[in-house]
């Protein structure tokens, strides 16, 4: 079993060399040129309490440190509601937010289109709260329907709208959120036109455990989660497109940028590093689809700037599998 902890830092070594590329892609000329006057610029980030949330914010703090800038990081601050009222009251000046969560902040729904969704999260948030949303990443961190390897072969499916037939005799395990979000369980019988016969609400990466005991059939899952590929199970395609697109991106204060140019933010976060950065990586990354050993995640992979960091995480990878599913950030 694994638990949140543990599943945190399979993650964490998972994004390690896809972050060392976006440090890397940071460390430019015009970057160096620009931190000495980055240093007298103060900035707080934010962070939310799930796992993404928390690689994310430290990512980010990374890259703002080492682009010169003053970091005070302020990680696991709590909810979406939390974090949200921290950075419109003047709390934090920035953090990573999702698109699918900003539009549900907007009260919008999505349009199923990664560039319209993003649009009109950037709009909105500018119009209503002041917000700037900078470059987004190409990672979708949705929800998804998985089974094991076997179930999938038994029953003939690979995609959601198949297990129809079966529905009524399925058991699905779901973490709360895919039981409490109108677009995850509760949309699968507008979407698909049946409903899972019973559902059991567990942690996201014990439901693997529940299914694999035989307690579920299926599991509601994250897409970016390493134990989908690690436990050979199989991610079913949401082909009605139910799943919202939830893409991450630094939002921030327009205060902010008034003493910490866009200019400035996009070089720290490198912007257009993401493209550039697949370019280096085969096959090429798009949610789960690769991966990288231990051995290939050196400090010198990474960044110079925090040492500890590396020395700590390879003491929690100790005893853990040497593989990991890399996902894009």
């Amino acid at each position: 079993m694994h638990t949140r902890e543990e599943l945190s830092w399979v993650k964490f070594v998972s994004l390690c060399v896809v972050g060392g590329l976006l440090v890397l892609a940071a460390g430019t000329a015009s970057l160096g040129a620009s931190m000495a006057s980055n240093s007298k610029i103060h900035l707080t980030i934010g962070g939310k309490t799930d796992t993404e949330a928390q690689l994310l914010t430290k990512v980010y703090t990374l890259l703002l440190r080492h682009a010169g800038f003053n970091v005070t990081e302020k990680a696991r601050l709590g909810t979406n509601k939390i974090v949200h009222s921290a950075i419109t009251s003047g709390q934090i000046d920035l953090y990573p937010e999702f698109t699918a969560t900003g539009l549900a902040q907007l009260g919008l729904k999505t349009t199923h289109d990664a560039e319209k969704d993003y649009q009109l999260v950037k709009d909105g948030y500018e119009k209503q709260y002041h917000i700037t949303w900078l470059d987004k990443s190409p990672l979708n961190d949705t929800y998804g329907i998985c089974t094991t390897k076997q179930n999938a072969d038994k029953w003939h499916v690979s995609k959601i709208s198949q297990l129809a037939p079966q529905a009524a005799k399925i058991t699905v395990a779901s973490p709360p959120d895919g039981t409490s979000d109108p677009n995850v369980l509760p949309g699968i019988k507008p979407a698909y036109g049946f409903e899972f016969g019973k559902v059991i609400v567990v942690q996201a990466a014990l439901a693997f455990d529940a299914v694999k005991q035989g307690k579920a059939d299926v599991n509601v899952c994250y897409t970016t989660m390493a134990l989908i590929p690690k436990n050979n199970f199989v991610l079913l395609k949401d082909d009605k497109s139910l799943f919202p697109i939830y893409l991450p991106a630094p939002i921030v204060r327009d205060s902010t940028l008034a003493k910490a140019p866009d200019s400035a933010l996009a070089v720290a976060f490198g912007r257009g590093a993401f493209q550039s950065a697949s370019e280096t990586v085969s096959p090429k990354p798009s949610r789960i689809d690769f991966w990288i050993t231990a051995a290939e995640c050196t400090w010198n992979a990474f960044t110079s700037t925090e040492p500890t960091l590396l020395r700590f995480e390879r003491m929690k990878m100790s005893g853990s599998p040497s593989a990991y599913a890399t996902v894009w950030l």
